[in-house]
């Protein structure tokens, strides 16, 4: 190969391309080898915020999450307090001072007196409703609205006398009340416009009781 003048020291590329040809493809090698490098950095430095991004979502997340449980926690809270509300009731309901229980009373609503007026007729019985009192209409509804609208079927006639609320009956009018006295199912009251009558009242007071209304934050 000496013979024939050709330098066998380079490579067959350099043979092929000659020496500046060989020059420029080592030139292409590194340029190409800058440019994957470069897409590397690039591939780093997106990982990279991605990464950081995650980072700041998790926390926003657990941020919220905190949020979420002390919203819970408070709300756990608030059952909490409102556990005692039915005992607090039950017992001013069924005390005649707020102190002593009374044995022989039955509890009833309006709608189950107007419903069975013979399975509690002649028993003494507690009820709570909106009391109106006035000239030949004293009476105890199941709504405020009962009475606004003349619904009086919806009510029961009240044999009010001084035994139970003294000089102050005014203090009850047109107010909801706790009523506690017998149920006479044919006393229908004036002109029979009644459902029934609440008689030999012993008790009566405004509702809900001040500890009702603390325990549920009302004024």
């Amino acid at each position: 190969m000496a013979d024939l003048g050709i330098d066998t020291g380079g490579t067959f590329t350099d043979f092929v391309l000659g020496k500046s040809g060989a020059s420029t493809k080592r030139k292409g090698n590194a340029g190409m080898r800058m440019t994957l490098r470069t897409r590397e950095l690039i591939i780093v430095f997106v990982l990279a915020i991605s990464v950081a991004i995650a980072g700041c979502n998790e926390q926003i997340v657990a941020k919220a999450m905190g949020n979420d449980t002390i919203k819970n926690a408070s709300n756990s809270k608030e059952e909490k307090n409102t556990v005692g509300l039915p005992k607090a009731i039950e017992y001013y309901a069924n005390s005649s001072t707020g102190s002593s229980f009374e044995n022989d009373i039955t509890g009833v609503s309006i709608i189950q007196l107007i419903a069975n007026p013979e399975k509690f007729n002649g028993k003494y019985v507690r009820l709570i409703g909106f009391v109106r009192l006035e000239f030949e209409g004293d009476a105890i509804y199941l709504h405020k609205e009962d009475y606004e609208r003349g619904l009086t079927k919806n009510g029961l006639w009240l044999e009010i006398t001084g035994d139970c609320c003294g000089d102050n009956t005014q203090g009850f009018d047109q107010k909801y009340c706790l009523v506690q006295g017998t149920f006479n199912a044919e006393n229908r009251g004036h002109m029979d416009l009644f459902s029934g009558s609440i008689e030999n009242i012993k008790r009566i007071k405004t509702w809900p009781p001040d500890i009702v209304k603390k325990i549920r934050g009302q004024n």
